[in-house]
């Protein structure tokens, strides 16, 4: 956590996805219908995501001891 992130944002978006998970949990088809509106909902868009790099090398040094 490098504090870039707004934490209301994240607790939103996990309770989105825990209510769509209750949503489907109960039986019927207009439930599933409001747990998937609520997953596609665009709450986190502007998330900033950072590839990888390329590489993926760790840098250090390398010392054998015998």
């Amino acid at each position: 956590m490098h504090g870039e992130a707004s934490i209301l944002r994240d607790m939103l978006d996990s309770g989105r996805k825990v209510l769509a998970a209750l949503f489907f949990i109960v039986p019927g088809v207009v439930s599933d219908l409001f747990a998937l509106g609520l997953l596609m909902l665009p709450i986190n868009v502007g998330r900033n995501m950072r590839p990888e790099p390329a590489s993926g090398a760790i840098e250090s040094d390398y010392r054998r001891l015998d």
